[in-house]
């Protein structure tokens, strides 16, 4: 099932329910399945839809995802911008991706409905193979490059990610991710979908450990995803803490850096018995590609876990100089395949000509982007990454691998 169709299921079954909780208080699913919709009708009367990319620059609030939902039910891809990143970052992701319109901030959307476009927009026009969402390399090797997502790939994360997590209602699931860090759309969009809700990190505590600790008991979360620092930061303070006892985390998921079981990290899950831990792997290129749930006593985790079994929908293979399935301790490239495999980078010759908003903001109608895939052929998309693999099994899809920029 897509994940329009999921969250519109929720709507129309629990329509006072609390979707997303964020200083501006609590959004229910009704509420936002009609400011997306109204946000879907203004987008497709300016003519933007399947093929069309829209520039989302609202921050982590409310606000950024009843505009995401609403450019997916219009049909459109979502660029998410960093309201923090630096200027010419931000420059240059644009130019990348030149989008047709750009919804600014939460003022985009009225939260309270008001006068507008009937909310009953299409439950979402376009394909699976159709671009859901751009993210952007680092650049940490020069200019940042834009990677075209499909549709397919948040389809097909719902579809293994659910059924491991268990779909209950009215779980509490926090945001802390940026909203140009593609894990900020696993938080949003595995929440949305199974009917729980989304309690936004407050910004100023996102870096104080202490302050942020006592947000999750105050806020009853109980899935977090954290990259590794962050959870480091997060164990430091919760080793000793009296108000680990009052913490409902059921599940700790963590990726984008390599996990270490440090001894803050073992002492905190061995106050939490009930909390399971989770490490995920994946280059922006293929998203998630493998996991791994930390089993049994937490004081017998390994320094350095491994990053465990393709999710299902993902084909994974390690090769080395001389083919897959490389040796172990020896430095090898990770091949996916797959539908949550990226289909473009995003190439463009920026033609702009200005263009009404739709939402009362900047927007520049553009020409129509260039493209290169990745290699793989059509229906069988193909990332690599490069990788220090630690050990492998003799299936070649169970490994212990960092990370390597390359």
């Amino acid at each position: 099932m897509r994940l329009i169709d999921r969250i519109a299921a929720h709507a129309a079954a629990d329509p006072h329910a609390a979707a997303i909780l964020d200083e501006g208080g609590a959004l229910s699913y009704a509420e936002l399945w009609a400011e997306s919709g109204r946000t879907a009708a203004r987008l497709t009367e300016a003519g933007i839809g399947p093929g069309s990319r829209v520039a989302l620059a609202a921050g982590r609030s409310a606000g950024h995802i009843v505009a995401a939902l609403g450019v997916w039910r219009a049909g459109a891809a979502i660029v998410p911008l960093d309201p923090g990143a630096a200027p010419l970052r931000r420059e240059q992701m644009l130019r990348a991706t030149a989008p047709a319109a750009t919804i600014a901030d939460d003022q985009t959307v009225e939260r309270h409905g008001g006068p507008g476009p009937d909310d009953t927009a299409p439950l979402g026009l376009g394909r699976s193979t159709d671009d859901g969402y751009y993210v952007f390399t680092s650049g940490s090797t020069g200019r940042p490059k834009g990677i075209a997502m499909p549709r397919a790939a948040l389809d097909n994360l719902l579809d293994w990610q659910l059924p491991e997590l268990g779909e209950r209602p009215h779980r509490r699931v926090a945001w802390f991710a940026s909203v140009a860090f593609d894990v900020s759309l696993q938080e949003i969009t595995c929440t949305l979908a199974s009917g729980g809700t989304l309690a936004v990190v407050p910004e100023e505590i996102r870096a104080n450990p202490d302050a942020f600790l006592a947000w999750l008991v105050e806020t009853r979360i109980e899935v977090l995803h954290l990259p590794y620092v962050a959870l480091q930061m997060l164990a430091a303070q919760a080793a000793t803490s009296p108000l680990v006892p009052r913490l409902r985390l059921t599940e700790v998921i963590t990726a984008g850096e390599t996990l270490k079981c440090s001894p803050d990290i073992v002492r905190m899950f061995l106050r939490l018995p009930s909390t399971r831990l989770t490490n995920q792997y994946g280059p922006s290129e293929s998203y998630i590609i493998t996991r791994y749930a930390l089993p049994g006593d937490p004081a017998q985790w390994p320094a350095l876990p491994p990053l465990g079994t393709a999710v299902p929908g993902v084909r994974v293979t390690l090769r080395d100089a001389t083919g897959p399935r490389s040796s172990r301790a020896s430095r090898a490239s990770c091949a996916s395949a797959g539908s949550s495999c990226a289909a473009t980078w995003a190439r463009t010759r920026p033609k702009r000509a200005r263009a009404p908003s739709p939402t009362g903001t900047t927007a520049r109608a553009t020409s129509r982007a260039n493209a290169r895939g990745f290699s793989g052929s059509p229906g069988a998309r193909t990332s690599r990454s490069r990788s220090t693999a630690i050990g492998s099994s003799s299936r070649g899809s169970r490994a212990c691998c960092s990370n390597t920029p390359g």
